[in-house]
């Protein structure tokens, strides 16, 4: 029996009947929204392109991405490694990775180093609260504005038209030097195609550019479908290493980040990681 849709306009209901044509396993529910089947077709969509993603690569010495989660990492590589760190955590997950998250920045990341967090709107406080015990120091906040009006907040009360980034830096010394004048303000398109929280490579590109040097070295320990990747590929001449505990997202990494091939290994002798480990690859095309 065919779900039981609730359209308010002629024009939505042309548009469900199009998304299920379009879904190739209709829902179960009895009684659906026309959101709820917008976010089915995009789900399908989604894992379409993350089958897709690993088939476009090319060589590059400059990058790694490892399959594992961001405390393995931490472990792995040495310490004052990371010369910038950009992530993007599962904001509504503090409790259980805040600390932890925390602690791993300022062990990798060299002193008078910089890093970069989206904190998200709703849990914001627990997440400085976590990097400032940690001992990163709040530098500047940035207001990524959404190019669309954004979601509604808060029993409907706050529309949330921006996206916060948060810049620390571990035991700073003197003022923050840039390559190029940071913008506070940053204007955003939409990209959501691999991830419901997606960032736009616009704001990675800016990052990179006004805080790492052409040979120093970026990290994001919750790399997601490949935005810092990509990015870094875009801007060129820095050395990256990430981590991403999700193996569909990591081949969505690898796809989005044109310029790059890799070949799946095992783990070298020294890395106590248990999961494989996807490195840059010395073969010729």
């Amino acid at each position: 029996m065919s779900p039981v849709v609730y359209t308010t306009r002629d024009s939505q209901t042309k548009e469900v009947q199009t998304i299920l044509h379009d879904l190739e396993e209709l829902p179960t529910d009895e009684h659906l929204s026309i959101r709820k089947l917008r976010e089915r077709l995009w789900e399908q969509e989604r894992e379409q392109k993350l089958e897709m993603s690993a088939e476009h690569k090319r060589p590059s010495k400059s990058i790694t991405i490892d399959c594992c989660d961001f405390r393995k990492l931490g472990v792995f590589i040495k310490p004052g490694f990371f010369d910038v760190i950009i992530t993007d955590p599962t904001r509504g997950e503090w409790r259980q990775f805040a600390q932890p998250l925390a602690e791993t920045i300022c062990r990798l990341l060299r002193a008078n180093g910089v890093a970069c967090l989206y904190p998200g709107m709703v849990n914001d406080d627990q997440w400085h609260d976590a990097m400032r015990r940690a001992g990163l120091k709040k530098k500047v906040r940035i207001a990524s504005l959404h190019e669309n009006p954004g979601s509604i907040l808060f029993n409907r009360s706050i529309r949330h038209c921006y996206t916060e980034i948060v810049v620390y830096r571990y035991k700073p010394r003197g003022t923050l030097c840039t390559n190029f004048p940071l913008p506070d303000v940053i204007h955003r398109g939409i990209e959501k195609d691999r991830h419901k929280w997606q960032q736009p490579i616009s704001d990675s590109v800016k990052l990179i550019e006004c805080l790492s040097r052409p040979g120093e070295t970026v990290c994001d320990l919750c790399v997601g479908s490949g935005t810092v990747p990509t990015a870094v590929a875009q801007v060129g001449g820095r050395k990256l290493i990430v981590c991403e505990i999700e193996q569909k997202l990591v081949n969505a990494a690898l796809g989005r980040a044109t310029g790059w091939k890799y070949h799946f290994c095992n783990p070298m002798p020294e890395s106590p990681f248990s999961v494989p480990i996807y490195q840059h690859s010395t073969s010729p095309i």
